[in-house]
């Protein structure tokens, strides 16, 4: 993933003495990073997010987001379970 392969990089300029990452290489590093995020949020995330709004207006949207990313694993797991994947 490239939040691994960024703390890659950051692990072997920090062993090597005189060599850094710029801030602007570390910005768009960041900022791809949390495109990535944001276009699959991981169902810890929704769990998170909805535990927040549980109680207000617009926590129906929430939750059905939790329940199908919840599903979403569910499934897979049994996919690896039954060895289809």
């Amino acid at each position: 993933t490239r939040l691994q392969q960024l703390a890659e990089r950051l692990n072997r300029l920090d062993e090597q003495r005189g060599k850094y990452m710029t801030v602007s290489e570390l910005k768009t590093e960041v900022f791809g990073i949390m495109q990535a995020f944001n276009r699959h949020i991981p169902a810890e995330e929704q769990l998170r997010r909805y535990g927040e709004v549980r109680n207000q207006n617009g926590s129906e949207q929430q939750q059905k987001q939790a329940e199908m990313a919840l599903n979403q694993l569910i499934n897979r797991y049994q996919m690896i379970r039954a060895g289809k994947q």
